[in-house]
């Protein structure tokens, strides 16, 4: 294609992936990126016309002041976001580039524009989505850079922009070229671990709404919840106490009172633990133990509460947040809800969590106020247990074998919910479960306290991890057993997990394992995973280096060579000699390819052109690294009266065989050595 056409390609390409990254946050203003991406789509429609712009350039000072005053009021009075403003401003000053393009400052401004486009983007969404706009924008920008350049010498020796065609060669060469760059860029990026910065990180506009989170809970709420397929979070498990088979209990908050109505978590307050070396929180808490611990690496999605959530007991947390609280009751929460995704790592031993302050078991024996037909129901159904065990088994079997579980259980005003459950209608969610098995335990002289929090989850298999939704939510009990501690009881019966809706597919399984690979290594890419790199590559070389010494004593033993220690090859050196013999090897190809030029005869294809310089020189006559050539041409030729007659024909046919790449033919090589004669003729 023409170069105007390829030229104008590339910069609306470089305009229209700045465009495209904002638009796949879903969070821009829709209503100001499609007319701007009408306008860059437009104008490949139209034969390129550089130079003459639709703005006149008294007009764009105004427009763009124009455009900073309406930013303000969006930030104060629309949006209420310092980035979405500044994003909103950025489109508008890309509009109003795109129709004044004149000069080669504006293309440079233009691409300025739409980096800042990129980089706002980064800051409204992590999403793995932005990779395809990253890569079609520093595609565009090297087509569009290189070409600018061409433009710019183009006008400044032959006065006129290029009119040669652009071919495929150009666009798939500078394409592999911007490859390579990634490549480096990659190195760089697993070299330098990321750094966030909060004040341009996008806090969430619409957090995930949970039940059961809060310092207190309503009994009944969670029924909605537990059909709503929204992701919370995503954990991925490793460790020597790992068992597949075992159930899992995310633990979230713990409750203490219970009103007659609902539960209260009279001790989540808690204590602040601030954070220790290399990000770890160490709790006081957990029994850490190498041979039972479970690592679990949880990506959580922006909540309306401040809790995170692991298996219980929990002994180590590591995460990007500076301050933690950990409440008597083992409640894991941060000072606030972060607003935006999450991602930490808790490292846990599984088991009946520690008893904690003997002060505080009082409150776990607390009954509501008439809960005499319970404390019957609990007295028959324990009726000659030997301990808090027994009981905690019986009162869990009766309730599993004796209720049904129901989303929407029927409701009886006239008692109070557990009442109804219990004595009447029978039926229920994990909620009347929970709080029946703990006030029976408590009625039975057990502590006990319901928890909340999420269980099991979908396991996907592509990345080994489990997707927890909200409908995952769950209340279980925990019962506290003398010797062992807070032991974990589920009333609620099994099969209510086969009642959970599941619409997972491979497809799906697949890019979710994208999109939670994206959000581990990309974007909360940190300094832990680098010194695992860096352990990675020193067991690969380490690898590498006793195969290679392995071959060498072979090589050596197969030729009768004694093994002196000292004799045998030694694999990094010898690494380090290939690679040595590749790289002087590539320079001598590189520079026999210069000094060859088109023409095969071993020569610069612009030697003529030195040779005249040279001649030159010897006269006096040096150009000024200020001035073009054709410049020094212009100079040097009038200045004598027949001696340098054609010094401005030999520049032009430099400047044509450098930038138009055809050589020259038998006469224009016979006239350039006329002149080229003539100046150094005595």
């Amino acid at each position: 294609m023409r170069f105007s056409r390829a030229f104008g390609m590339s910069y609306r390409l470089a305009a229209l992936s700045g465009l495209l990254a904002l638009a796949l946050t879903f969070e821009a203003a829709y209503w100001l990126i499609v007319p701007a991406a009408a306008l860059v789509l437009a104008g490949f429609a139209y034969p390129e016309r550089l130079g003459r712009p639709v703005i006149p350039a008294g007009a764009v000072a105004a427009l763009t002041a124009a455009a900073f005053l309406f930013s303000i009021i969006d930030f104060f009075y629309i949006g209420g976001s310092l980035v979405m403003a500044g994003a909103d401003f950025l489109v508008i000053i890309l509009c109003i580039k795109l129709l004044s393009l004149a000069e080669e400052k504006d293309y440079v401004q233009l691409f300025a524009v739409s980096f800042f486009l990129l980089l706002a983007s980064t800051g409204l969404s992590t999403e793995i989505y932005f990779l395809a706009a990253f890569f079609m924008f520093f595609v565009s920008l090297t087509w569009s850079l290189m070409l600018l350049n061409v433009k710019g010498e183009s006008e400044r020796v032959a006065g006129r922009q290029p009119n040669w065609r652009v071919g495929k060669g150009f666009f798939a060469g500078s394409a592999f070229m911007t490859l390579g760059a990634a490549a480096a860029t990659l190195a760089i990026f697993l070299v330098i671990p990321r750094v966030g910065i909060g004040f341009f990180s996008k806090r969430a506009g619409g957090l995930l709404k949970t039940s059961g989170f809060s310092d207190t809970v309503d009994l009944g709420s969670m029924g909605g919840v537990k059909l709503d397929p929204t992701t919370v979070m995503r954990i991925s498990l490793s460790g020597p106490g790992l068992r597949p088979d075992a159930p899992m209990y995310w633990r979230g908050r713990s409750f203490d009172l219970y009103s007659g109505t609902g539960w209260e978590d009279t001790q989540g307050g808690g204590q602040e633990t601030y954070q220790a070396r290399m990000g770890m929180f160490y709790l006081s808490g957990g029994r850490p133990d190498a041979a039972r611990a479970v690592i679990q690496e949880v990506s959580l999605e922006p909540l309306d509460t401040a809790v995170i959530f692991g298996l219980s007991p929990a002994y180590a947390v590591t995460g990007s947040f500076r301050v933690m609280r950990v409440s008597p009751s083992g409640v894991l929460s941060l000072p606030f809800a972060p607003g935006s995704r999450l991602h930490y790592t808790v490292y846990s031993t599984p088991g009946p969590a520690p008893e904690g302050p003997k002060a505080l078991i009082p409150g776990y024996l607390r009954m509501p106020d008439g809960s005499g037909e319970l404390a019957r129901l609990a007295a028959g159904t324990t009726a000659g247990a030997a301990g808090p065990e027994e009981k905690a088994a019986r009162i869990e079997g009766y309730l599993e074998r004796n209720y049904a579980y129901s989303l929407d259980p029927p409701r009886d005003s006239r008692y109070s919910p557990i009442d109804d459950f219990l004595f009447h209608g029978k039926s229920g969610y994990c909620e009347h479960f929970a709080t029946a098995m703990a006030l029976m335990l408590r009625a039975s002289g057990v502590p006990a306290r319901m928890v909340s929090g999420f269980s099991g989850g979908e396991w996907n298999g592509y990345g080994g991890y489990y997707i927890v939704r909200e409908r995952d939510a769950h209340t279980w009990v925990e019962a506290l057993v003398p010797g062992k501690g807070w032991v974990v009881y589920d009333p609620t019966p099994q099969s209510a997990a086969q009642e959970r809706p599941s619409a997972f597919s491979a497809v799906s399984g697949a890019l979710d394992y994208l999109k939670y690979r994206w959000d581990r290594y990309v974007v909360y890419y940190n300094i832990r995973d680098q010194l695992e790199g860096i352990g990675a590559l020193s067991d690969a070389y380490r690898s590498v280096r006793d195969g290679l010494s392995g071959v060498s004593s072979s090589i050596g033993d197969s030729l009768g060579m004694p093994d002196t220690g000292g004799l045998r090859i030694k694999p990094g050196r010898l690494l380090l000699g290939l690679a040595a013999m590749f790289i002087v090897a590539a320079m001598a190809y590189a520079v026999w390819r210069v000094r060859k030029g088109p023409g095969g005869r071993g020569r610069s294809s612009v030697r003529f052109y030195e040779d005249m310089a040279a001649a030159l020189a010897k006269r006096g006559a040096v150009r000024n690294p200020g001035n073009t050539p054709l410049e020094f041409a212009g100079v040097v030729e009038p200045s004598d009266t027949g001696r340098y007659k054609g010094v401005v024909y030999v520049t032009r046919l430099y400047n044509r065989v450098r930038f138009g790449g055809r050589p020259l033919d038998a006469a224009e090589r016979e006239r350039v050595k006329g002149v080229i004669e003539r100046i150094g003729r005595e």
